[in-house]
C-alpha cells in the first residue's frame, strides 16, 4: 500500500508539470478571467437588490449561459478536447517510449496500472478544480457576499423560484449554505473531468493505436452527443445533456437514473479495462 500510494502521489506530481496540464489550465484560467472581467463590466452599476448571486456568476453557474454566452461556449465545446489531455494519454506515450515497461519493471504491473489510473483521475480533479475555486474566489472579492438576484428576475422567497431551487442538484446544501454548494460543484466539475480522464486512459490500456487523437473520440462522440439534447425543445430529451449535472443553478428536473447508470457504467469499464489490461499485461 505505501508503494501505490507514493507511486500515486509521484505520478500526480508528475502530470501537473506536463506542459499539456499547464496549456489545459491556463486555457481553463483564461476562461474564468474573461467571465470575471466581463461580469465585473456588466454589473458594475446594479443595485445590491437586482445584482445576481456571487456564485450564479461563477464559471460553471448556468446563468452565465445566459448572461456571457461566449464563456459558456468556449468552456461546453472544448471541455470535451481537454478532459484527455492532461493525463489521459499518458499510458499510450509511455509505452511508445518505454517508460512504462521502465516503472512496471520495478513495482510490478498491476501496481503501476492502478496507481497510474489513481493518478490520472487525481491530476484531472485538480486541475478543473482548481479554475472554478478561483473563480469563486474572484467573485467573493468583486462581488457584495449579501447579493442575491437570479436571471429569471424572480423573489428570494417566491414560489416560482423555490420550485426551480428544488430542481437543483444538492438543492437542500444551496439553501442552507450557498458557498459550499458551489465549493462542491468545483469539486464535482472536476471529479467528472477526472472521471472521464480515467475512461480515456482505461482505453489507451486495452487498445494500441499510433494515432493518440483516436483515444479522445469516445469521449468526445458521448459528450457531443449528450450536448446536442440541450438545444431539443423537448424537456425529457434536455435532461440528457451532460452540463445539466456538472452546471450550477440549473433549472429543470433531472433524471437521475440516468446520471447514476451512466457513471456507474462508465467507472465499471474504466476499472475491468484496467484489471484485464493488468493481467493480460502480467502474465
Amino acid at each position: 500500500m505505501h508503494t501505490f500510494v507514493k507511486s500515486v502521489f509521484i505520478q500526480v506530481r508528475f502530470y501537473l508539470k506536463k506542459w499539456t496540464t499547464i496549456l489545459v489550465f491556463v486555457g481553463l484560467l483564461l476562461i474564468v478571467l474573461y467571465n470575471y472581467f466581463f461580469c465585473v463590466s456588466k454589473f458594475r452599476n446594479y443595485d445590491i437588490v437586482t445584482l445576481l448571486h456571487p456564485m450564479r456568476m461563477i464559471i460553471i453557474g448556468y446563468d452565465i449561459s445566459m448572461i456571457n454566452g461566449v464563456s459558456y461556449s468556449a468552456l461546453t465545446m472544448l471541455f470535451p478536447l481537454l478532459v484527455s489531455l492532461p493525463a489521459g494519454l499518458s499510458h499510450a506515450y509511455d509505452k511508445d517510449l518505454g517508460a512504462y515497461q521502465n516503472i512496471a519493471g520495478r513495482i510490478g504491473i498491476p501496481t503501476t496500472q492502478w496507481s497510474r489510473l489513481s493518478a490520472v483521475f487525481f491530476t484531472n480533479v485538480i486541475v478543473f478544480s482548481l479554475p472554478v475555486l478561483i473563480s469563486i474566489i474572484l467573485n467573493c472579492v468583486a462581488f457584495p457576499l449579501s447579493a442575491s438576484g437570479n436571471t429569471f428576475s424572480l423573489g428570494k422567497y417566491s414560489p416560482e423560484l423555490t420550485q426551480i431551487i428544488k430542481n437543483y442538484l444538492f438543492s437542500e446544501l444551496y439553501i442552507k449554505a450557498p458557498y459550499a454548494y458551489a465549493l462542491l460543484g468545483g469539486l464535482v466539475f472536476g471529479s467528472f473531468a477526472g472521471l472521464l480522464g480515467a475512461f480515456t486512459y482505461a482505453i489507451t490500456t486495452i487498445i494500441h493505436s499510433k494515432y493518440k487523437v483516436f483515444y479522445i473520440i469516445p469521449v468526445f462522440v458521448l459528450l457531443y452527443v449528450s450536448a446536442r439534447a440541450e438545444n431539443s425543445s423537448n424537456l425529457t430529451v434536455r435532461q440528457y445533456a451532460w452540463m445539466k449535472y456538472v452546471f450550477l443553478f440549473d433549472p429543470e428536473p433531472k433524471n437521475i437514473s440516468f446520471v447514476i447508470v451512466a457513471i456507474l457504467i462508465m467507472a465499471m469499464f474504466t476499472l475491468a479495462a484496467t484489471a484485464y489490461s493488468s493481467r493480460k499485461d502480467y502474465l
